[in-house]
């Protein structure tokens, strides 16, 4: 008897051939590594909002309890960063929360050698920061000083990372608790009116236990951390903020030659002096002096590289007295070079000048404070420093945000005459009289710089665009952000997505540099009508139907 339609179905549902697979390796849940991934995009990050981290946490706990094979990567994702070590001290048996404080609890005596459920989170431990100081003050420093001593090994032997901005008193304790060799990445923030001695006791405690430090990142108020960092065993990364005071060269150079494997520096001063000197009227700055040589001490300082293995710098402060350390800079090592300048307007095209040095630049950032409101204040004018370079063959990130006296067609033929082979630009935030970036000067920008990929860019008045040619070439930009500030007219909108369609076929990302709504809705503007054009791109009659085609 035939099969009926319904039996047949029946049949086949179960046969070999046409079964349901169920071989285990094409499981998701025997990828582990496909798992942490996963887990890794349900984390957060520190500059989160409380609610977002709050979400982050019950996602990734729901994932922990979907199945078995998830539990160990949704574990490690959910404890990887803690704000404190009181989420670690909650797992203690031995430990009780009495009068607003973690204690040791008398009537746990038989339990104090007990580790286990504590040392199962804390190895999943990498970051700690610490951002509850009304949590920590709850924590008796009695409690802390037992665990550092009746814990054998360290407490979270996997820990690579500490942060310590505004931190407590019971931050301080905690962090002395957790030190571990395992650490690489350090940061230490002393704010003016407390104790040196922690800065002082971190950092030579760090040195015993830390011995394969990486990176290490101090802010201070007072000379304390460069008296000491140099017996540090050449960390990769050092970054120095050291607000309001002015140092000697010579410690800088010494810090140097100390750190030869040094790859990343950022310095951020007042200034380098090369003796002491009083300071301006006016302008109260701290005075440091240092028993560690000057530059008075090594005759042929010139002479020796200082900075061998530098392959970025970022200085910070008065650059018409920093200048000079990049002439102790290895000049074919140096990648990348940050330069934001607090002292006079001259400061950074002293460095700029020294651009050529370095053929292997391939990011370049300029930042001046706003000197704007300033009486006398002259913006600069970029043209009379860069047509005093040779052609920049290996730049690609160029970023500029210094006050200029115009942006026209030839700052826009200058930029892409010495930097032609820029992938990414930044352009100027603040014109002297409004005189921002036309679409001319822009279509003449493009065509200079054929392989840049990412713009930034303040525009001024736009009515219309350009008169294109038959023979209009085709830029490769993909990411555009644009700005208005004198604000869009009725015929922005059309005049921008015309020439973003005829110019930029290849655009994908069009987003306002700022977040005003004028600016959403501008750019909501131009997507639309994109969508449009690109849909009646058949319609479209002469010309711009070959031209799309």
């Amino acid at each position: 008897m035939a099969e009926t339609d319904v039996e047949m179905f029946a049949s086949r549902a179960h046969s070999p051939q046409l079964a349901r697979p169920t071989n285990s390796r094409l499981s998701v849940a025997n990828y582990p590594d496909l798992l942490s991934m996963i887990c890794e995009h349900l984390c957060y990050n520190m500059d989160d909002d409380a609610s977002v981290k709050r979400k982050a946490r019950k996602d990734l706990l729901s994932a922990a309890t979907a199945f078995w094979n998830m539990s160990e990567p949704a574990l490690n994702a959910l404890w990887r960063s803690l704000p404190s070590v009181v989420p670690l001290i909650r797992l203690l048996p031995f430990v009780t929360f009495n009068e607003s404080c973690y204690k040791l609890a008398q009537s746990q005596e038989s339990s104090l050698g007990n580790w286990t459920r504590f040392d199962h989170y804390a190895r999943r431990v990498r970051c700690l920061w610490f951002e509850s100081p009304q949590e920590c003050d709850g924590v008796s420093p009695f409690l802390l000083s037992y665990i550092a001593r009746a814990h054998k090994v360290p407490l979270l032997p996997g820990l690579t990372s500490i942060y310590t901005s505004k931190s407590s008193t019971q931050d301080q304790n905690s962090f002395f608790t957790v030190l571990s060799p395992s650490l690489r990445m350090v940061e230490l923030q002393y704010e003016e009116g407390q104790s040196t001695d922690f800065v002082v006791t971190s950092i030579a405690l760090l040195q015993d236990v830390c011995p394969r430090l990486e990176h290490l990142n101090l802010s201070s108020s007072s000379s304390a951390p460069l008296s000491l960092i140099r017996q540090f065993s050449n960390p990769r990364k050092l970054e120095l903020r050291l607000p309001g005071i002015t140092v000697e060269k010579g410690t800088i150079y010494e810090l140097g030659q100390s750190f030869l494997y040094l790859e990343h520096l950022l310095l951020s001063v007042s200034g380098l002096s090369e003796t002491e000197s009083s300071s301006p009227k006016g302008k109260q700055k701290k005075k440091l002096s240092f028993s560690s040589p000057t530059r008075s001490d090594f005759p042929n300082l010139s002479q020796v590289m200082t900075f061998p293995n530098l392959q970025s710098l970022t200085l910070i402060g008065d650059l018409s007295s920093m200048v000079d350390i990049l002439a102790h800079v290895e000049p074919t090592s140096l990648r990348s070079l940050i330069l934001e300048d607090e002292g006079t307007s001259e400061g950074w095209l002293d460095c700029v000048s020294k651009i050529s040095t370095f053929p292997y630049l391939t990011k370049l950032a300029l930042k001046q404070a706003s000197h704007i409101n300033e009486e006398g204040y002259e913006p600069e004018n970029l043209t009379t420093t860069l047509s005093a370079l040779p052609p920049h063959l290996y730049l690609q990130n160029l970023s500029i945000d210094i006050p200029l006296s115009r942006m026209n067609d030839e700052v826009m033929l200058c930029l892409g005459s010495q930097f032609p082979v820029l992938r990414s630009l930044s352009l100027p935030t603040f014109i002297a009289n409004n005189t921002y970036s036309s679409l001319d000067s822009l279509l003449l920008l493009l065509q200079k710089m054929p392989y840049l990929d990412t713009l930034n860019v303040f525009l001024g008045s736009v009515e219309a665009a350009p008169v294109l040619t038959s023979n209009q070439f085709h830029s490769t930009l993909h990411n555009l952000f644009i700005h208005l500030p004198t604000g869009p007219k009725m015929s922005t909108p059309t005049a921008l997505a015309l020439f973003c369609f005829h110019v930029l076929p290849g655009l994908r990302v069009l987003e306002p540099i700022t977040q005003g709504e004028a600016e959403r809705e501008l750019c909501s503007a131009i997507k639309k009508l994109l969508l449009v054009f690109r849909d009646c791109q058949p319609k479209l009659p002469g010309y711009y139907q070959k031209r799309l085609l």
